[in-house]
């Protein structure tokens, strides 16, 4: 566990935990999803639905508007590149792609299915790189986080058992863009 608050996760000589650099996976996961405090509200902002006939997809995305992150990341799905769908069953549902080249962009999307009004989810788009580092990522702070839009699935997984052909539609707004997919989740 890291004595560092959440306001300031590099406190310890720019690394949340005495050792630096390790896990080395950490550094990947504040690379992804930034330096900010995440809780369960978050970023949710997109509506779930479920539609059991949903037809399997082919982790396609259409995408309209500016690209949240600058272009900065060459390879996403915008760009024509993507990878495939996996997901996972903790206290929520997480999927999104593998990333595959030195440096990119990857949907990551959580499901909470447990919310008093009812799921909500958060699409977010969580940037990847080939190489760690010893110390904090220096980008991104933050991640950009769809406002508003709808995931629907074709059934809800209680285990990752039920994870494999989970079947989907995304249609999201970004703060200045559109973006919208369809996808089979696999197995992790």
């Amino acid at each position: 566990m890291s004595p560092c608050p959440a306001e300031d996760l590099c406190c310890l000589a720019g690394w949340p935990l005495p050792d630096r650099g390790l896990p080395i996976e950490l550094y990947y996961r504040l690379f992804a999803f930034g330096r900010l405090p995440w809780d369960r509200d978050r970023a949710m902002n997109v509506d779930v639905a479920v539609d059991p006939m949903v037809p399997p997809g082919d982790d396609r995305y259409t995408c309209t508007g500016d690209d949240p992150n600058g272009g900065r990341d060459p390879n996403n799905p915008c760009n024509g590149w993507f990878g495939q769908h996996r997901g996972r069953v903790w206290s929520t549902f997480m999927f999104g792609m593998g990333g595959t080249g030195v440096q990119g962009w990857m949907p990551g999307i959580e499901v909470d299915f447990a919310r008093p009004l009812g799921p909500k989810a958060r699409v977010c788009q969580a940037s990847y790189v080939d190489s760690g580092g010893l110390t904090c990522p220096i980008r991104p702070v933050d991640i950009a986080c769809a406002t508003a839009g709808t995931v629907t699935l074709s059934r809800i997984p209680m285990s990752d058992a039920e994870v494999a052909d989970v079947y989907g539609t995304l249609d999201v707004t970004f703060d200045n863009g559109f973006r919208q997919g369809s996808f089979t989740i696999r197995l992790p």
